[in-house]
């Protein structure tokens, strides 16, 4: 086990990553299937998430 004083002492690492800022998303459309599939997949592909939806 290594203490304070060994060059051997673990350090943890963590992976920061760069929070991007918030975006609100508002549609206005004629409700048909697949409106949400379609709409999810292109943020999905961007990179995006939805973390509220009403």
């Amino acid at each position: 086990m290594a203490d304070a004083h060994s060059p051997h002492v673990p350090t943890q690492v963590r992976d920061f990553k760069v929070q991007k800022p918030d975006r609100i998303l508002t549609l206005s459309c004629e409700d048909r299937p697949g409106i949400v599939h379609a709409v999810s997949g292109v943020l999905y592909r961007h990179g995006c998430n939805i973390l509220e939806s009403a």
